[in-house]
């Protein structure tokens, strides 16, 4: 059985304060579950791994290692790099930088309110549900977009997380060379 390789994001580490990872405690507690070689990047709950486990396996034993090591059991999205190339190739959106587009990786039972949603982008703001991964565009800064800030109302799934395109594809490289 070949490994696969896997990105899992996981969503309210390391944010004000609340869901604190060091992340370089995380590597040495899933080098010692065997997931030798596992990498990080930045604090917000970016994990790159390889497992001959599958994905939802993957994500649960990460989650119950978390609980078990730091407390809190993060909610996770769990994808391949395949899933990360088509969410980067499937963006309808040009921005002037990729920090101004978010996508929100989205795992079942997800619901979109366009029309709510709509409501409040402001000039130059667009959105675009593709499956499992919503892309927001700000191109005033996601933290003054109305828009951004009232997403969790018109948008809800199981669990949600977002990574701005920089991160996307930072994370991806990382995957490739593992």
């Amino acid at each position: 059985m070949s490994d696969h390789t896997y990105i899992l994001l996981l969503r309210g580490v390391n944010v004000s304060g609340a869901g604190k990872l060091p992340m370089a405690e995380l590597r040495s507690h899933l080098a010692k579950a065997g997931y030798e070689g596992a990498k990080t990047y930045i604090q917000s709950g970016n994990i790159i791994l390889k497992s001959q486990q599958d994905r939802d396996e993957v994500g649960t034993r990460v989650q119950t290692l978390i609980d078990n090591e730091f407390g809190f059991r993060p909610p996770v999205i769990v994808l391949s790099m395949r899933d990360l190339e088509c969410a980067i190739q499937n963006n309808p959106f040009e921005v002037a930088e990729k920090r101004f587009l978010h996508l929100i990786f989205l795992s079942e039972n997800a619901a979109l309110d366009a029309e709510g949603l709509t409501s409040f982008c402001t000039a130059g703001e667009e959105f675009h549900l593709d499956g499992s991964v919503f892309y927001l565009a700000t191109p005033n800064g996601h933290g003054r977009s109305k828009a951004a800030e009232k997403l969790d109302k018109f948008l809800t799934a199981d669990v949600k997380t977002a990574r701005n395109l920089n991160s996307i594809e930072k994370i991806l490289a990382l995957a490739k060379s593992l």
